[in-house]
């Protein structure tokens, strides 16, 4: 901005949760935050909020800064949609509720008065918006699935002729989809399920308390629910703030995680790739296929770990070892001509981002004026970095014991590769073993 002020308008809000959904039709999570990882500890906290309402300690209860930007820059439509910079985690949570909520509802028999709920979190029968009726959440990829079992129950009393309506592309399309995903949740747990059943089970606890010794009726279980609901969606309130054209998301997003709870240096280092990329003027889909075809497999893929908590742990260490590997292309520090031999752990992001920002990522804004021709760069561009950020992982996988055993590691180099590159690799893989503590910590 140099010596000028800044002059954009940032306006901060107070408003309620329902207020905020109602006034965007499309809350998006971009693809360059992390997935839901909020926990039961997390939901307790929102409950133990909510409890706070119910009993009559507080009017209102306040649950911290929601940071909005407009979506895709070049449509009409970017009024009212908004991508999440900040906020997701509670955002999310709150829609996990407001589904448990609706679902003790169907339990009950109510259904005119979950159709009359919902109503508020579906994408509106508007001119130039598409997908009417779709729920105006969209969580990232990963977590799509299990967001639409949430709320499939919901949907199928709903819109009974094409409950799909409602949910994230694909969606949900049968019962017995239905079942198969519940069941396979049941041994992975996604964040989402597991906060999901805190609240499922804090509604069934709420409507089973006897007053006097007497059992709560049907009737009072409903007026229990109604308070609930309300309480939850117009009490809770957010401070909403909103970019304006001036501020780049991206940083916006860096800079408020390294003041806060930190991403991982893998997540960094994914979400800086495709921020790159994203110089482009890529659409949202765009970059949801992009983490789809070039980072989706990668992120699941760490035999045999199963648990998200562990394939992060494991990612970061991938990255901090790869990062001492890469050091040693890295030109010397200003004022020294010793080549850089180690990264430490806190500076492993650093020096990636620096390796992938001198070989493989060039500003695609300076390439051309056409847009289809930056947008082809850029994707070239991110593709040739993430085969040199994935290059390691067969044998990352064998040194940690994962899928990939030592003897058909090395027939596998042998035969793709071809004997002259075996040194380099025995060199690479040296470095890798010097740090299998990494692994075992």
């Amino acid at each position: 901005m140099g010596d000028q002020d800044y002059l954009g308008s940032i306006n901060p809000e107070i408003i309620s949760f329902r207020e905020l959904v109602e006034r965007w039709t499309r809350l998006t999570v971009p693809v360059f935050q992390r997935n839901f990882v909020w926990n039961v500890e997390n939901a307790k906290l929102l409950t133990s909020d909510l409890d706070g309402l119910l009993d009559g300690s507080y009017e209102y209860r306040f649950l911290g800064t929601v940071v909005l930007d407009h979506g895709d820059k070049e449509k009409l439509e970017r009024l009212y949609n908004a991508n999440i910079i900040d906020g997701q985690q509670r955002l999310g949570s709150l829609f996990l509720l407001t589904f448990a909520i609706l679902r003790k509802y169907i339990d009950l028999g109510a259904k005119e008065r979950v159709k009359d709920r919902i109503k508020h979190f579906l994408r509106p029968n508007r001119s130039g918006l598409d997908n009417p009726g779709q729920i105006r959440f969209l969580p990232r990829l990963a977590d799509q699935e299990c967001f639409n079992s949430l709320l499939y129950r919901i949907s199928t009393v709903v819109m009974k002729d094409d409950p799909t309506q409602m949910h994230i592309e694909p969606g949900i399309h049968n019962e017995t989809e239905f079942k198969n995903i519940m069941k396979s949740h049941e041994k992975s747990k996604p964040a989402l399920r597991q906060v999901s059943d805190h609240f499922d089970d804090y509604l069934e606890k709420k409507l089973l308390e006897t007053s006097g010794g007497q059992t709560v009726t049907k009737r009072k279980k409903l007026k229990i629910l109604d308070e609930i609901f309300d309480k939850s969606t117009r009490n809770m309130v957010i401070c909403e703030i909103t970019l304006d054209d001036s501020l780049d998301e991206h940083e916006v997003f860096d800079r408020l995680n390294n003041a806060g709870v930190s991403l991982t240096k893998y997540d960094l280092l994914r979400n800086f790739l495709l921020q790159r990329a994203s110089q482009a003027q890529l659409t949202h889909k765009e970059l949801q296929n992009l983490w789809k075809k070039h980072f989706g497999q990668f992120e699941n893929n760490w035999p045999p770990l199963r648990a998200e908590k562990t394939k992060s742990a494991a990612r970061d260490k991938y990255v901090f070892a790869l990062a001492n590997i890469r050091i040693r292309d890295l030109p010397a520090k200003e004022n020294s001509n010793k080549t850089r031999t180690f990264a430490s752990k806190e500076s492993a992001f650093k020096v990636l981002k620096e390796y992938y920002g001198q070989n493989y990522l060039k500003d695609v804004r300076g390439v051309s004026k056409d847009p289809s021709v930056r947008k082809k760069q850029a994707k070239e561009d991110l593709a040739s970095a993430v085969e040199d950020l994935q290059q390691y992982k067969m044998i990352w996988d064998a040194i940690s014991k994962g899928a990939t055993s030592n003897l058909p590691l090395e027939r596998t180099l042998r035969s793709e590769f071809g004997p002259q590159q075996i040194k380099r690799f025995n060199e690479q893989i040296g470095r890798f073993k010097g740090l299998e503590r990494a692994i075992d910590e």
